[in-house]
């Protein structure tokens, strides 16, 4: 009989366990950081010796309706991947992207936000130009791809794309900061420590 005691004892002992195991994983997934697909390729310029061996760091600029800076992602030239037949620079990934307040997307939006995934309304990039090496590039795009919701299906698909109109006359060819966007075209150079404060102006005339 004791025997029987303590077998009913051990079972209901790992059947709460397990419940309360499963309880904690479902929680977790709930609050869980949201993966956000992002891929992004600079195209070089179809000028003599256009590519570089420089190092650069890209951020890709979301900004409001009024060109205000608010957040922006941070990509350096070790983590993209350079193809020799397109003469193109490519990166992939998933990102565990967290949103306002950790905020689920949709809540976020629902709030008013309106970076609540990466977006890319303007590019700088940082150049090094070391050794003395300059870069022209004529063509960058940016796409990002989000679930609206954790379980759902509700798939959505931001595109950014930006040209530069003179690629072989605006070269990087100095250790400054370089933006690309938001107007179509617009290529200006910064000071090398230039990063904006949240909610200031970017410049969007030459």
């Amino acid at each position: 009989m004791r025997t029987v005691i303590l077998q009913l004892l051990f079972i209901a002992f790992v059947g709460r366990a397990q419940q309360k195991k499963g309880s904690k994983e479902h929680v977790d997934h709930e609050t869980s950081i949201w993966q956000v697909s992002v891929n992004v390729t600079i195209r070089e310029a179809l000028c003599f010796s256009a590519s570089t061996v420089s190092a650069f760091t890209v951020h890709l600029l979301a900004l409001s309706y009024d060109n205000e800076f608010l957040s922006a992602l941070t990509i350096h030239r070790r983590n993209f991947t350079y193809n020799k037949r397109t003469s193109s620079y490519t990166y992939k990934a998933l990102l565990m992207y967290e949103s306002h307040s950790g905020l689920a997307t949709h809540d976020c939006f629902a709030k008013g936000h309106i970076d609540c995934a990466p977006r890319a309304d303007a590019v700088l990039i940082r150049f090094e130009s070391a050794p003395n090496d300059p870069w022209a590039v004529d063509h960058i795009e940016v796409t990002v791809k989000f679930l609206m919701e954790m379980r759902g299906k509700d798939w959505h698909i931001w595109y950014f794309e930006h040209d530069v109109l003179r690629p072989c006359w605006s070269w990087m060819d100095s250790r400054a900061v370089y933006q690309i966007g938001p107007r179509n075209g617009l290529h200006i150079e910064h000071n090398y420590k230039y990063f904006p404060k949240t909610y200031e102006r970017i410049r969007d005339w030459v």
